[in-house]
């Protein structure tokens, strides 16, 4: 009267897996590592993806100027952040967290960049002005008059040199690790040598602050 139920479906043996990487399935301790990790990733972009995602926002739409006005506002802040935020107990949220670190060192050159390329071009506008003046002779005879009158009319100014103050943890940086390939800081390095700094801690050399950037280099 009673048929015998199979374990099988038409498509062949069904296998229920019961574990995930962070346990079995209904494992308490499973669970608790899930949320450990979810925390810390929330508490990763509270402190520093959130900051970061207007500045790629601004950048993805080609505003520069406001990328580079609030980086140079924000950077020392970031910095200190990026380095108070260190965990390297959890290699993948280091990981995360060296890879925001690098995508900031990355927004910082490409402004670098631009900001270089803009006086470029202003220098080669100036340059074409000066070209169409010495292909014009009624230009450049204009324009020497020109130059005789205001040499005649005013005295030459004495020329005074401005004097560069650099910043603190700029200055210690060059000394640990000398002047950077390209002019731009690290900001994990930075970020370590301002902590030390408003602490009135000894700044010494580091090899990194987390384990996790030789192995991002590695496996790049």
């Amino acid at each position: 009267m009673f048929r015998r139920v199979s374990n099988q479906s038409v498509y062949g043996k069904v296998t229920l897996r019961t574990s995930t990487i962070y346990g079995k399935l209904g494992d308490t301790v499973g669970e608790t590592k899930c949320l450990k990790t979810e925390d810390l990733l929330k508490a990763l972009y509270n402190n520093i993806g959130s900051s970061l995602n207007t500045l790629l926002q601004n950048y993805s739409i080609g505003n520069i100027v406001a990328v580079n006005n609030e980086l140079t506002e924000k950077y020392d802040n970031l910095a200190v952040t990026i380095r108070n935020n260190s965990k390297p107990q959890y290699l993948y949220y280091e990981i995360m967290r060296v890879l925001l670190s690098k995508t900031l060192d990355g927004m910082n050159q490409s402004i670098r960049q631009y900001l270089h390329l803009v006086e470029a071009l202003s220098k080669l506008e100036q340059c074409n002005q000066y070209k169409n003046i010495l292909d014009d002779p009624v230009k450049l005879n204009d324009y020497i008059n020109n130059l005789k009158d205001r040499l005649y009319l005013f005295d030459v100014e004495p020329i005074t040199m401005i004097k560069t103050i650099i910043k603190p943890q700029y200055a210690e940086y060059i000394r640990l690790y000398g002047f950077p390939s390209g002019g731009i800081f690290e900001i994990d390095k930075i970020g370590d040598i301002l902590y030390k700094l408003q602490n009135n801690l000894p700044v010494t050399s580091i090899d990194t602050i987390s384990p996790v950037t030789g192995y991002l280099d590695t496996n790049a």
